[in-house]
């Protein structure tokens, strides 16, 4: 299987902690405060589940109906949020 080190855990934790807590919910209604303080083992579960879903090129039906949208703050780079160039 192909091996993506830019999903790890560190980084799912560094973007958990970025997001405010009370942010509107998706679709799923839960709020990122939730999310944040998930189990350990929870996290591996999701790492696995975008592991999973890059290695098959397939993305779950729900994930498609979110619309995300990412908007740089003035003076940070594209590495900030995770993006290479």
């Amino acid at each position: 299987p192909k091996s993506f080190p830019w999903i790890n855990k560190k980084r799912l934790i560094r973007v958990l902690d970025e997001f405010n807590d009370h942010k509107a919910s998706g679709p799923d209604d839960c709020k990122p405060v939730v999310i944040r303080h998930l189990l350990d083992s929870c996290l591996d579960i999701i790492l696995w589940l975008y592991h999973c879903s890059i290695t098959t090129s397939y993305i779950p039906t729900p994930w498609r109906k979110n619309k995300l949208i990412f908007i740089p703050k003035p003076g940070k780079s594209r590495m900030t949020y995770g993006l290479s160039t």
